[in-house]
């Protein structure tokens, strides 16, 4: 009976056993996921992006473009020194890549309004040989055999045209159709002239007056020097010289003039502007401010999710007076139901070390506006990034395309 009685409470005592060992195995990646703390990696999340992405895609290129800007295709990948972007044409009659990786349009007015399209692979740098073709410029091949680690999901397209911008810039232009974005960089756009200092009173007296100065901004949207030609409509109350150096001579109200001619421009007349000047008794120039500008969208994105979360939506970033200084999150933003979300800028898609912190206080769905820490430079991040603090993982993230 004894013999019985022990028998019984041993199994009693495994079967105990067992059931707590069964839930400490159950419980403990649930323990794991819910850690305190940052700076963790989930070695599940990739080493680098998954896809070859572009930054700042183009609409389109001229045919004489030759700005490195427009030029060089940027990527999610140029951060890395380990690795090579090898770009390839998909039609060599309408553009090219030259040995820099470069795009070189083929100057032809029949290629005018084609779309041209390219693509490209990345490979490590021990797998990319460099050779020489016959015209004895350099060519980056690769070994025979070799798979690229990332390619693009698809080719990137432009359209081949008079004037190079980007998609943002388009977009900046109010050009939300292809086929008037297209007309607007075959025709080009307006030419304009403007005032540098808006001077509107000069003292009789002061005999050292500055020249006055004017910006003449092309077709391209390029700003670019030409012969500007200034004159008074009195000169017995404001003498110029043709290259803008005024003379007060006498009190009185006079109009200044410059004139650019239609020989420096692409229009077939002269652009002029005018602006009223009072010469008077003041003591000083009066310059008023110039117009504030407005504030410039200059890079967007759009989320997608990590680790297996959600995220999508798009983001716009907002430079005012040439300082990146908003970041705002589309009205269709939604990240789920995560708790504790943190937004960074970031270079990396498995940690926040290193990151830019922007804002603890994150919505998980809809419009929102973060503004930016001073002086920061987006072009030194790669990615607009959100991270679960309270399951320390990152959730989501958007390429920033400037």
């Amino acid at each position: 009976m004894y013999l019985q009685s022990t028998r019984l409470k041993s199994s009693i005592q495994i079967f105990h056993i067992m059931k707590r060992s069964l839930l400490l195995l159950f419980a403990l990646p649930f323990l794991l996921f819910s850690c305190i703390g940052e700076d963790v990696i989930n070695e599940d999340i990739p080493s680098g992006p998954r896809n070859l992405e572009v930054q700042g895609a183009l609409f389109s290129l001229a045919l004489d473009e030759t700005n490195d800007e427009f030029l060089r295709v940027r990527t999610n990948f140029d951060s890395r020194d380990d690795v090579t972007v090898i770009w390839k044409s998909l039609d060599e009659s309408l553009v090219t890549i030259d040995d820099n990786q470069l795009l070189r349009p083929v100057a032809s007015e029949s290629n005018l309004r084609k779309k041209a399209e390219i693509t490209a692979g990345v490979y490590r740098n021990e797998d990319v040989i460099q050779t020489a073709n016959t015209s004895t410029e350099a060519k980056f091949i690769t070994k025979e055999g070799v798979e690229p680690i990332a390619i693009l999901k698809e080719p990137i397209s432009f359209f081949i045209a008079n004037v190079s911008i980007t998609e943002i810039q388009k977009r900046d232009r109010g050009l939300t159709d292809e086929t008037e974005g297209l007309e607007a960089v075959i025709n080009g756009f307006p030419e304009t002239l403007e005032f540098i200092e808006t001077v509107t009173s000069l003292d009789v007296a002061d005999d050292d007056i500055p020249s006055f100065r004017a910006q003449f901004t092309n077709f391209k949207l390029q700003e670019s020097d030409v012969n500007v030609i200034w004159t008074s409509s009195n000169e017995d109350i404001l003498s110029l010289t043709e290259a803008g150096k005024p003379t007060a001579v006498s009190k009185g109200v006079v109009t200044v003039t410059a004139t650019v001619q239609a020989s420096d421009t692409n229009l077939s007349e002269e652009i002029t502007i005018t602006k009223e000047l009072e010469v008077s008794d003041t003591t000083v120039i009066v310059v008023a401010p110039n117009p504030e500008p407005e504030p410039q969208i200059v890079a967007t994105g759009d989320f997608e999710g990590l680790t297996g979360y959600s995220a999508e939506g798009g983001f716009e970033i907002i430079e005012e007076e040439g300082q990146a200084t908003l970041l705002e999150f589309s009205d269709n933003f939604d990240s789920g139901s995560v708790p504790d979300l943190v937004l960074y800028l970031s270079n990396s898609l498995r940690t926040n070390a290193g990151a830019l912190f922007i804002s603890e206080t994150v919505s998980n769905n809809g419009g929102q506006v973060f503004t930016l820490p001073e002086n920061t430079n987006i072009g030194d991040y790669q990615y607009v990034y959100l991270y679960c603090r309270a399951f320390n993982v990152p959730v989501g993230f958007a390429m920033i395309n400037r």
